[in-house]
């Protein structure tokens, strides 16, 4: 049995004292008291509060030039049963604050240039502090820790995007660093509850996150444009000396797409990395390549706009695991071809 309530509340105010100027600051507050009944459940029953403070300032110095920073001090205290013999009960209090600085550069119509540092804090989570029992959604016995601390991070990040004539391109790369870092990793060690596989344990560790995002478009010929956007994150565990769980692989999409006044149509290929960087006892996943099209048309109907879509998605029918998905340990694929239609009435 499930009970669980939460109050919330929210303050938040916004200063214009000039053009220049933009100032916006608030509070926040949180109660939550989960209870519970029954037998064979993840977490215990638990209260949790949470207050916060924050203030935030936006400078604009000139049409090329814009500052902005702000500052959050966040309180949490959380009160849980003890939850099996692996799990003792918990009554900590966290406190910590969070911070960050930016500009924004821009030397004509052309060209963006965005750079921030920040420092990030997090609360940890219940179910990270006191978890012990099976994951049915997730198919694994996951096991919090209560001597876990918040998570502190520091983090940097740089943006350029460009437009030159019919060429528009961008580059986001980032740096991170995080002297506590919670994450889940599987253990080795099996468990003795039936349908859970290895125990998978909430763990604190110094990790470092290196990675980026870019995106290009052309305009080809007339309504014609070609896309290409991409991501890739580089993790790394500085305990374990591995990547850290569920690290996402690089993945691409190439895009063909064409737009007249009333017709819309595309085509995109989505190539995923395989990920061989994994934690210990991590699953390795193979890379893939599916294939989506895509189109749709307006039509005038008595001064309303009807709208015919057709999407299909992984078009030839492609087996492969997504490395993120809960359904890889139980050697589940993603869903094969896929055709939407949607009709859509404007009035």
């Amino acid at each position: 049995m499930f009970h669980l309530h939460t109050g919330s509340s929210q303050i938040q105010f916004r200063l214009t004292p000039d053009t220049s100027w933009e100032l916006y600051g608030g509070v926040s507050f949180m109660m939550q008291n989960n209870g519970i009944g029954g037998y064979g459940f993840l977490i215990p029953s638990y209260k949790r509060q949470e207050g916060g403070a924050y203030m935030l300032a936006n400078y604009r110095h000139s049409s090329v030039l814009q500052l902005s920073g702000s500052i959050r001090y966040d309180l949490g205290h959380i009160h849980s049963q003890q939850h099996g013999e692996d799990v003792s009960e918990v009554d900590k209090a966290f406190h910590d604050y969070s911070m960050s600085w930016g500009v924004e550069y821009k030397p004509g119509y052309r060209d963006v240039l965005r750079a921030s540092v920040g420092r990030a804090f997090r609360l940890p989570s219940v179910n990270e502090l006191t978890s012990n029992g099976v994951h049915h959604g997730a198919f694994r016995h996951e096991m919090g820790d209560s001597s876990l601390v918040g998570e502190h991070g520091w983090q940097v990040d740089l943006s350029y995007t460009s437009k030159r004539g019919r060429i528009e391109y961008s580059l986001s790369p980032f740096y991170s660093y995080y002297s506590h870092f919670i994450a889940l990793h599987p253990t080795g060690r099996w468990s003795m509850l039936p349908d859970a596989g290895q125990i998978y344990q909430y763990v604190d560790a110094p990790t470092t996150f290196i990675g980026g995002e870019v995106s290009f478009n052309v305009r080809l010929w007339r309504g014609l444009h070609y896309s290409l956007t991409g991501e890739y994150v580089y993790t790394f565990d500085h305990h374990s000396h591995t990547a850290t769980p569920y690290s996402p692989p690089a993945n691409m999409h190439n895009t063909l797409s064409w737009e007249s006044l009333r017709w819309r149509c595309y085509a995109e290929c989505q190539s995923v990395a395989a990920q061989h960087r994994v934690c210990h006892n991590e699953m390795e996943t193979n890379g893939y390549n599916i294939f989506n099209i895509g189109g749709s048309v307006d039509i005038a109907l008595h001064q309303r706009k009807l709208s015919l879509m057709l999407n299909i998605r992984n078009l030839f029918d492609t087996s492969y695991f997504n490395h993120l998905s809960f359904y890889r340990r139980i050697e589940l694929p993603e869903a094969g071809i896929d055709i939407q239609t949607t009709i859509r009435l404007n009035y």
